[in-house]
């Protein structure tokens, strides 16, 4: 749907990144452990027509915003964790990121007139998850961001949740 719209907008070329996460890399992980299928399942099975795919865990840096589907220190390959102030202090730079279910966005200005800033944004359900029970699907935010005037790693930022999305779109 995404990519039908694109194609559809008169005067609209964006460049389009897609980073691979997890549950992509499970793709890998199947072709290695089972080689004799050959190619029975592939990236190609997933329509990545116009998108710039990057590997699982390679940042792309865009307008001074590094990518990732997650970030982790250079020792250790599991990701920061804890609170988004955080992860915007030992990351120490612009950054936007998946895997952690939810919504986490901070702000961090320094003194040399930038500012940093880290969004966690890994949900993007439009049911419930079974596993999480009442609490845990109550509070979870499903949805996407939308950045506008993106320049050196700053910007304005545009929360749109599933409801909105689904009541407009679909």
């Amino acid at each position: 749907m995404l990519n039908k719209a694109i194609k559809k907008a008169k005067n609209y070329s964006p460049k389009c990144y897609f980073t691979l996460g997890n549950h992509e890399q499970r793709i890998e992980r199947f072709r290695e452990e089972f080689p004799h299928l050959g190619g029975a399942v592939s990236y190609d099975d997933l329509n990545f027509e116009g998108w710039k795919v990057i590997p699982y865990l390679k940042p792309v840096i865009v307008d001074g915003v590094a990518y990732a589907h997650f970030f982790h220190p250079h020792l250790s390959p599991r990701p920061y964790g804890g609170t988004i102030a955080n992860m915007l202090n030992r990351i120490g730079y612009s950054f936007t990121m998946g895997h952690r279910p939810g919504l986490e966005v901070g702000r961090k200005a320094l003194t040399n007139g930038s500012v940093l800033r880290g969004v966690v944004a890994g949900s993007f359900y439009s049911h419930f998850e079974e596993y999480k029970g009442h609490q845990g699907n109550a509070a979870q935010w499903n949805g996407l961001v939308v950045k506008h005037e993106v320049r050196k790693g700053n910007y304005s930022l545009m929360e749109v949740g599933m409801d909105y999305l689904l009541k407009h779109y679909l």
